[in-house]
């Protein structure tokens, strides 16, 4: 695994979407929980290494509408982890796909899971 792990960090850019679709291909293909976690942590292991080259394509998988759901929260942990950004510094560049409404006394807010960012109802951000 060490030896395929360095070529593909070898390969740059060019790996991160067959790396990235490999994800798609495990959930199709049923993997189990354990399995699709594991392949998780070598995918962003290995985009990690990568570094900031792979930050375009994951931008893209963050807010592609025909990848499977998971992929879009996998991509968007990725960039952080890429980035090295803890706590507020991943609202910079959170795309806060998945909010939940949050009731603060009589306030209601929208919370982003991934960033912890509040939004007023009917903001569009």
């Amino acid at each position: 695994m060490e030896k395929a792990s360095d070529e593909l960090v070898g390969m740059g850019k060019k790996a991160v979407r067959p790396l990235v679709y490999t994800l798609e291909c495990a959930i199709h293909r049923d993997a189990s929980d354990d399995e699709l976690h594991e392949l998780s942590m070598d995918v962003e292991d290995i985009l990690v290494k990568i570094g900031e080259d792979a930050l375009p394509d994951l931008e893209d998988f963050v807010t592609n509408g025909s990848c499977n759901m998971y992929v879009n929260e996998f991509a968007q942990d990725a960039i952080f982890k890429v980035m090295e950004l803890e706590d507020e510094d991943k609202r910079k560049v959170c795309h806060h796909i998945i909010k939940v409404l949050i009731e603060e006394g009589k306030k209601k807010v929208w919370q982003c899971t991934f960033c912890d960012a509040e939004f007023e109802q009917g903001d569009d951000d």
